[in-house]
């Protein structure tokens, strides 16, 4: 896990996708352009889609920005 990757949000059949901008000890900051969001490093799982790697989540997590 580093700064840059990708994080994607699962709703249902519906996800948002992000970027991890910060990472504090076990706190990770997620910016999905609308909102900026702090998960604990345990809610990010690894996957790799279409020969890409995301983390994937589906919790909301803590937001700290909301722009909608």
């Amino acid at each position: 896990m580093k700064l840059g990757d990708l994080v994607r949000l699962y709703e249902k059949e519906w996800f948002f996708e992000g970027q991890i901008t910060k990472i504090v000890d076990r706190e990770i900051t997620v910016d999905f352009l609308d909102w900026v969001v702090i998960y604990e490093k345990s809610e990010l799982v690894s996957k790799y889609i279409h020969y890409r790697q995301y983390w994937i989540t589906s919790n909301e997590g803590k937001i700290v920005k909301d722009y909608r």
